[in-house]
């Protein structure tokens, strides 16, 4: 177990240290082949120092909001680069300033039928932080990319996900948890 939670860990390594303008961006962005990433793998940016684990210190009390976006007729690649580019360019952050919270990363995750796009905030206890990094991304997301229904999005602390306090526990502990997730 010890050894399958380092090897996860290793492949989390970021691939790129850091994106200091948006042309840096657009260079990793455009060279990627989102549609042949694999269904429950997963592409995250993050802010320098935090890893996309829940029990990382700065997300150990925090969640994701989620949009769940069609794959199969290229919405989901469209909507990702809007995603990003609103992460890029302070828009996610700025929604959350004022609740003095942090977007610490963003995510992109295939799955079956659909493409899981996470925007992930340090505190996911605040109600009106989650309120107002919602309306910030619907707003900011192109009309036809927009979910047609409240059940395209929500958000969930990472506390309210089945293991996380055996993980948190483990990790505190200097220990791999036993909680297959």
């Amino acid at each position: 177990m010890q050894q399958r939670r380092r090897e996860r860990e290793r492949d989390l390594t970021q691939l790129i240290d850091q994106m200091p303008d948006i042309a840096a961006f657009y260079r990793v962005f455009n060279n990627m082949p989102w549609t042949a990433i694999r269904t429950r793998e997963s592409v995250h940016f993050f802010r320098a120092g935090v890893k996309p684990l829940w029990e990382d210190g700065e997300n150990v009390e925090g969640g994701c909001l989620v949009v769940k976006v069609r794959k199969d007729d290229g919405r989901a690649v469209r909507a990702w680069e809007e995603v990003c580019l609103m992460a890029c360019g302070g828009q996610l952050q700025a929604s959350v300033t004022q609740e003095r919270d942090h977007v610490l990363g963003i995510s992109f995750s295939p799955r079956l039928y659909w493409v899981h796009i996470s925007i992930w905030t340090k505190q996911g206890g605040n109600q009106r932080s989650v309120q107002f990094l919602t309306q910030t991304l619907l707003a900011g997301l192109s009309p036809d990319l927009r979910p047609k229904s409240s059940d395209d999005y929500y958000f969930k602390k990472h506390s309210d996900h089945r293991g996380w306090a055996d993980i948190v526990k483990a990790k505190a502990k200097g220990t791999a948890a036993t909680t297959t997730v």
